[in-house]
This record gives structure tokens, C-alpha cells and sequence, in this order.
């Protein structure tokens, strides 16, 4: 069979009944018809759905052959839903193979319930449930490997349900530490809390993507696919100015831009949404199509002054007093039940305008779309424009760059192509974010495997006049260094903690990845101006359990029997768990007493019983804990 059968007979053509050569020459054919249509171009006799529909039969048939398939067809983000990108329909394939016609009514009648995913989703594990009470962290176990991307369901929604619920209780978030693990369940006590489950929709009706919903196109109150940058930096890189002309120069497009020009913007740091106006009808979405405008009714009023009608892009940010607040807190404001009274500090900072007054103007080129947002826009307390630079030489790109990342508030800086036309997909590679990054060189501590790979995570800290200063968990990586070998660690924010009681402080690093391997460690006066450099918190918070075995044993032992049993019940259990106490008999009248706290005179504990136990202490004279005694409580 000659490869013209492909071209003449597309109603009856069988790839598999051709050879080996044939079939990758008719795919060649179809990859380059395809490509022709996707410029403009037309294939006579054949419309697109006929050479998408010859493509699939093609890919099926090598894929059966056991051929290698690495070039998929590239989709526009409308082709993308067409009716047509689904499995072709049963007449139009090989009966025999694959058997009769299905229809969707019977397909849907499969599906009669939920689906239970995975048993034992979240637990609460540690302390807290070996004693019963704590004073530390709640330790929440989610039974999955940890999510790459916070937009993940299992990432910042889960979170953030499992937060909200604690915060009835008054609990603040900042006392929940997640740990994640694929293994079949926990080894210590516990309480599963949830099961992950697929609920099964109440309605199940076609939501039929006509071509017309689906054009290319933007128009008001209907979802725009906002694109995501590329990262402005390599694998194992730290981000600096120097990086900037490195990106850009290892990329040819990006390179030729350059003299045609490139607009420079801080990077704000907030959440991303698009602003739908029509005369006093205003709708603000998310990124992730989260209709949030009852949310954020003062920010509705003031965009309703606006006398343009328009679809914009932008970004709302959290500012009480002039200070920038944190991402976290600005999410929340959009996720409680109410409108949040600190709703009236949201500002929104419009960055692209993509539809006008009735006129489309998405794929205009991004320094033509600039100047209508710029005249339309007020620039007030509560409504702002970005500012961008057009730069066109490369000493001017760094200047900018680092002037967008020293900005109030700002995460770093966006790179656009001036000519960059707004794609209408998830991704676009002629827009490059550049996030604010610092690092510090840290020492390890301990040494975490990741199961099923050869990576592995850091537990870090620096050395300040022999003590262990944590300084937290590096994200997993590839390079390979054991305890006390000497690491640089890339971050976006370091925060500063200080225990109310003992006063012992520790160090916590977001979005930690490991570059390389060094040979000396920075000191803790570097750690204290990288936190006021990164913009990091500082604030009080209890010394977490996790970072205990870092102190030295001994100096740890002594602050032990100085100051724990008191009311740090924490303490005393953790000296429990490490066996730092051992058991022995206790006197009966002590254990029998019907007090459920007894004190000596110097006010340290003897007895103290909490749910269906009771721990009695021995003291020496100096209130040392010579033995101590765990006994159950039976009720009669």
C-alpha cells in the first residue's frame, strides 16, 4: 500500500494494515498537515477533525506496533475542548478489535457511587495523642507524598479545611505541622480523622463546548485562561541579576526580543484574578475560575466608578498601615463564609488589558495594550497600575530588574516580550518570573531518605557558640551530603522564632532548595539579616518537638530537670519518649490520692493525672527527677 492511500481514501484507511514504513511515512504526513491547518493553511478534501481523527488511528496503531510516539499534535487552548477531542467515535475504528458502538447514557449508568480513594486520609498523629494533650505542634497526617504545587487539592485546599476547622476552636494555623507519607498508616497513637472519597455528582448532564464558547477570543464574563511564566533561573541556581542576562541569553527568542524591547514589572505578591466590567455589572475571578466578587465589595464599588467597559488582568494584595502582609492571610480573606473585615485593606494592581469597550484587544502586542491601560485605570488607594519599563539593552534589563525586586512588597520581577501576545493557555514562554531569592550556607543535621528514590530532604542548623540553632528542612533533592557535611540552601523568606518560656530561638526558611555543597557555614548574625532582608517573620512560638534531639543531650538534660513538669507537660512527655526517665515503684498513698495535681514545696510536680493516666515523680532535694512512675487510672 502507497502512502496516497492516506490522502485519497480517509473514510476507509486502516493503518493497520500497512507496513512499519508506511505507517510512520502516513504519520509523518498527517504531523505535517496538521502543522499546515494550524498556520492558516487549508488540506483539500480534509478538515481539521479528519486529520486530527487520521492522527489518533495512526498514534493507536504504532503504539500497538510497539513504535516510539514523542511529537503529540499541538492544541490551541480552544481546540482543546472540541467535541472532537475525545477517543473517535466506535464506526470509525476497527469493530472487530474493539467491539460495538457506546453510548454515554449507558457509560454513565457505570457510575452508581462514590469511590473511596483512600481510607485514613488525615490523622492526627504525635504528642498529642500519646499524652493526650500538648503544648507544641498538632501533627497532621496526610496520607499522600507531599504536593509539588500548593493549587493541588491535596495542597493548600486540604490545608486550608483542616485550618479552618481548628480555628473554631481558636487554634491558630501556625501550631499544625503536616507531614505526608504514602506508607499504610501511622506507628504511634492516633485518631484518623478523614477518609479521601470521590463524591458522586447529584446531576450528571453534558455541558456541551460549542466552537463558538471555545473561539480564541476574549469576552466579558466569560473565563479567560490565564498563562503561567517560565521560572527565570536554572536547576540548582540562586537567582541574581547576573542570572537575568543569563536566562535571557541562553534563550534565542528571548535574545532577539531584547533590541525589539522588554517590559520589566515588580512581581506583586498576592493572588491572581481577572476583572470582568460591563456599565455597573462587575465579576472578579481567580486563576483557578473562583468567582470571588461578593468577597471583595468595597474593591467592586471602586471599580464600578470606572467609565470603560473592560476585561483586565491583575493582582490582589493585603496592606494594613503600608506593610505588605503575607500571601496566607490574603487567601483567607476570600475564603471565609462573610466578607472579611479586612477586606477593606485589599488592593488590586491591574497588569494587562486584554478586552475594551467591545473590541478584543488580547492578541494586540503587550506595548500596545499597555498605554489603553495606563488612560482607563485610576491609580489610587485602592485600585493601581503596574508600572512597566520597556529596556532594550541588557545592562538596562538588570537595572531594571533589580529596582522591580527592591519595590515595597515586591516578590521580584516579571520579564514580558514587548510584542507578547496574549496566548489564551496555561503557559507561555515569552513571559519570565523572576522570584526574590537569598541563601545562606547551613550545616547538616539530619539526613532524610525519600522512599522510592535516591533523593533526599536535610533537617539543618547553624552552630552558635556550641549550640545547634535550627534552621529547618530543605526541600528534596538530588544532591547527596550526610550530618554535619556543610550545604547551601536557596530560600524566598526566612522567619525568626522565639520560644515565650525558654527563650530558645530557631530559624525557618520557605520554599528552601539545596544548591551545592560548601565548605564553611554562615553565622547566626548572617541568619538575623537574611530575615530582615527576606521580609521574614518574627515572633513568639513554642520550640517544636521535631527540633528537641538538635540541642546537645546533656545541655538539653540540664534545662530538663531545671525547668520541666511545671506546666510544660510537653517537656515532661517528650523526656518520657526519649527514656530519659526510668520506672520504678511508686508509693501506694501517692498513686491512691484522689488530687489530680500535687505540687512540693518548691512547686514542682509529684502527681498530675490528665485523661485515664497519671505520672507520679520522685525528687531529690535539689528537684532533680530521680524516677517516675506511669500508671492508668481505672474507673470503678
Amino acid at each position: 500500500m502507497q502512502t496516497v492511500q492516506l490522502i485519497k481514501s480517509k473514510e476507509t484507511y486502516d493503518p493497520s494494515k500497512v507496513s512499519d514504513k508506511v505507517l510512520l511515512d502516513d504519520h509523518r504526513i498527517a504531523e505535517a498537515w496538521w502543522s499546515t491547518i494550524r498556520r492558516g493553511g487549508k488540506i483539500k478534501g480534509w478538515s481539521q477533525e479528519d486529520v486530527y481523527n487520521a492522527h489518533k488511528l495512526i498514534v493507536g496503531e504504532m503504539r500497538r506496533r510497539g513504535l516510539k510516539h514523542k511529537t503529540p499534535l499541538l492544541l490551541s487552548n480552544s481546540l482543546r475542548y472540541k467535541v472532537y477531542d475525545q477517543p473517535i467515535r466506535a464506526s470509525e475504528r476497527d469493530n472487530e478489535a474493539k467491539g460495538g458502538m457506546l453510548f454515554l447514557p449507558s457509560i454513565l449508568k457505570a457510575f452508581k457511587g462514590d469511590f473511596m480513594i483512600c481510607e485514613d486520609f488525615v490523622t492526627v498523629v504525635g504528642g498529642l495523642c500519646t499524652h493526650g494533650r500538648t503544648r507544641g505542634d498538632i501533627d497532621i497526617l496526610l496520607k499522600c507524598k507531599e504536593p509539588r504545587d500548593e493549587s493541588s487539592p491535596l495542597g493548600m485546599a486540604t490545608k486550608f479545611r483542616i485550618a479552618r476547622a481548628l480555628a473554631r476552636q481558636n487554634i491558630k494555623e501556625d501550631r499544625i505541622e503536616y507531614l505526608y507519607d504514602d506508607f499504610s498508616g501511622p506507628f504511634t497513637s492516633h485518631v484518623h480523622l478523614y477518609d479521601l472519597v470521590l463524591r458522586l455528582k447529584p446531576k450528571r448532564e453534558l455541558d456541551e463546548m460549542s466552537l463558538a464558547s471555545l473561539a480564541d477570543s476574549v469576552s466579558p464574563f466569560r473565563f479567560v485562561t490565564q498563562p503561567k511564566p517560565l521560572h527565570g533561573r536554572f536547576k540548582e541556581e540562586i537567582y541574581s541579576p547576573e542570572t537575568v542576562a543569563k536566562v535571557v541569553d541562553s534563550l534565542p527568542r528571548w535574545k532577539e526580543a531584547l533590541p525589539r524591547g522588554i517590559g520589566v514589572e515588580k512581581k506583586f505578591d498576592g493572588f491572581r484574578v481577572q476583572t470582568h466590567k460591563v456599565g455597573k455589572k462587575v465579576r472578579i475571578i481567580t486563576e483557578e475560575n473562583n468567582d470571588v466578587t461578593d468577597k471583595l465589595p468595597s474593591l467592586v464599588k471602586e471599580i464600578q466608578k470606572i467609565k470603560h467597559n473592560f476585561v483586565a488582568e491583575g493582582e490582589a494584595e493585603h496592606w494594613m498601615d503600608g506593610v505588605h502582609q503575607n500571601r496566607a492571610d490574603t487567601v483567607a480573606i476570600i475564603h471565609v463564609k462573610e466578607v472579611s473585615p479586612h477586606e477593606k485593606h485589599m488592593i488590586l494592581n491591574f497588569y494587562d488589558l486584554l478586552w475594551l469597550d467591545g473590541k478584543d484587544i488580547h492578541s494586540l502586542p503587550f506595548i500596545e495594550r499597555v498605554p489603553s491601560l495606563m488612560n482607563i485605570m485610576p491609580d489610587n488607594d485602592r485600585l493601581k497600575v503596574s508600572k512597566v519599563k520597556i529596556v532594550k539593552t541588557e545592562e538596562a534589563l538588570k537595572s531594571e530588574v533589580i529596582k522591580a525586586s527592591k519595590l515595597d512588597g515586591s516578590e521580584g520581577a516579571v520579564i514580558k516580550m514587548a510584542d507578547y501576545k496574549y496566548p489564551l493557555k496555561p503557559r507561555t514562554s515569552q513571559m519570565i518570573k523572576f522570584k526574590n531569592e537569598f541563601s545562606i550556607n547551613v550545616d547538616v543535621v539530619e539526613v532524610h531518605d525519600v522512599k522510592g528514590t535516591k533523593a533526599k530532604n536535610y533537617l539543618t542548623a547553624i552552630r552558635d557558640r556550641g549550640k545547634n540553632i535550627p534552621m529547618g528542612r530543605t526541600y528534596n533533592t538530588n544532591i547527596i551530603a550526610g550530618v554535619n557535611d556543610k550545604i547551601r540552601v536557596v530560600f524566598v523568606e526566612l522567619s525568626k522564632y522565639i520560644d515565650p518560656d525558654t527563650k530558645d530561638i530557631w530559624y525557618n526558611f520557605w520554599s528552601p532548595r539545596v544548591v551545592e555543597k560548601v565548605n564553611k557555614s554562615d553565622s547566626l548574625q548572617t541568619a538575623e539579616n537574611l530575615v530582615k532582608k527576606s521580609g521574614g517573620q518574627v515572633q513568639e512560638k513554642k520550640f517544636p518537638v521535631r527540633y528537641k534531639g538538635l540541642l546537645e543531650e546533656d545541655e538539653y538534660l540540664d534545662n530538663f530537670f531545671k525547668s520541666a513538669s511545671l506546666e510544660e507537660s510537653e517537656e515532661f512527655d517528650f523526656a518520657l519518649s526519649r527514656g530519659w526517665l526510668n520506672e520504678s515503684m511508686i508509693p501506694a498513698q501517692l498513686a491512691k490520692t484522689s488530687h489530680d495535681e500535687i505540687r512540693n514545696a518548691n512547686k514542682f510536680i509529684l502527681k498530675k493525672d490528665f485523661q485515664n493516666r497519671s505520672i507520679i515523680c520522685l525528687r531529690d532535694k535539689e528537684n532533680k527527677i530521680k524516677t517516675e512512675k506511669l500508671i492508668r487510672l481505672v474507673e470503678v
